[in-house]
């Protein structure tokens, strides 16, 4: 065993150890790594308040950046339990959460569906026409 997974494992007990102390129940995590892309996305998107609460959504390499309408839809506590390092409120309905690789595969996920959803009513409205 290397030093640094030693010290990885400490700190990851002190962390449980000190959110028990606080009262804070360390959320359980959902094996995410059998699950699909599609299915991982829709679930976070489910914790995120739905498609219809999403404004904006953008990603660096770790980070998922969203602009949401009501940010008292977002459910931490499960965002975390689906991987999530973190959330972190960058204003009055930003947010940035922490998934990694992930946050990439959310956003491509999140614009292909948007993009559907503008093309079919681009349909619609043409049919009406």
């Amino acid at each position: 065993m290397r030093n640094t997974e030693k010290r990885g494992r400490f700190s990851e007990l002190l962390k449980i150890f000190s959110d028990k102390l606080h009262g804070k129940e360390t959320p359980k995590k959902i094996d995410t790594s059998k699950m699909s892309e599609e299915c991982f996305c829709n679930l976070v998107l489910v914790e995120l308040g739905g498609l219809e609460n999403l404004l904006v959504i953008d990603s660096c390499i770790t980070r998922l950046r969203i602009e949401v309408k009501d940010i008292s839809k977002i459910n931490s506590e499960k965002l975390q339990a689906l991987g999530s390092e973190g959330v972190i409120q960058v204003g009055e309905n930003r947010l940035q959460i922490i998934f990694g690789e992930k946050a990439a595969i959310l956003e491509k996920y999140y614009n292909k569906l948007k993009k559907e959803i503008e093309e079919k009513a681009k349909k619609m409205e043409e049919k009406l026409n």
